[in-house]
């Protein structure tokens, strides 16, 4: 999900196979931290947020096997994750901040409070959960 070019990638992956050789892969899939940047996005007025790629299953299975690779497992399934002492406000620093350049430190802390606000409901037991969504995958050439 961090690769902006997921048909060459998968190409790249088929190409370092060799007959008979496997790939093993997880990474985000469709609706992946949904709530983050659906709140980041409301608070913010952005709708480009996401930068990464969070394929649906099908759409991924079907990108691997174009390549001529053979898919033997695919699951897509929600993996809520703790955010740690960070919480959502250290999240928004690692994988958001560079989208607002433009705020003072003020500011961004400012919106950090209105994202946490919006996305209260991931707030849970005294801690922040991600709304991760994986995909998994296997595929062999």
């Amino acid at each position: 999900h961090w690769v902006l070019e997921a048909k060459a990638a998968a190409s790249c992956m088929a190409n370092a196979l060799k007959s008979g050789g496997r790939i093993v892969a997880e990474l985000g899939g469709a609706g992946n931290v949904q709530t983050i940047l659906t709140a980041l996005s409301a608070v913010s007025g952005k709708r480009e947020l996401s930068p990464w790629y969070f394929p649906r299953l099908g759409d991924y299975v079907a990108l691997l096997e174009a390549t001529g690779l053979t898919v033997t497992y695919a699951h897509l399934f929600d993996r809520p994750t703790t955010l740690g002492e960070a919480g959502l406000a250290g999240w928004l620093e690692m994988f958001s901040q560079r989208f607002f350049p433009e705020l003072s430190a003020e500011e961004w802390t400012e919106l950090v409070k209105a994202v946490e606000k919006e996305a209260a409901n991931l707030y849970q037991n005294k801690q922040w959960i991600a709304d991760y969504r994986r995909l998994r995958i296997v595929a062999a050439k």
